[in-house]
């Protein structure tokens, strides 16, 4: 599920946005994201308020090449 919220924040570069895509609460969707973060020790996101870009690094580049093309263009 951690990776489902990466993939669609990522594409709308917003947690309450991909929340609602994903049938779930903003603060749940919020949870995985910190929790995934956690889990690496890596900041995947900038947080400009509502908005959420990318950090480019080396683990949110190789998620989103290898898996978040097909996810998200599947939504």
């Amino acid at each position: 599920r951690q990776l489902e919220v990466f993939l669609a924040t990522a594409r709308f570069e917003n947690v309450s946005r991909a929340a609602q895509l994903l049938a779930m609460s903003q603060s749940a969707a919020s949870g995985a994201l910190g929790e995934l973060e956690a889990q690496f020790d890596v900041q995947l996101f900038e947080r400009h308020g509502k908005r959420l870009p990318r950090v480019p690094n080396r683990y949110s580049d190789t998620v989103s090449h290898r898996s978040g093309q097909s996810f998200v263009q599947q939504q």
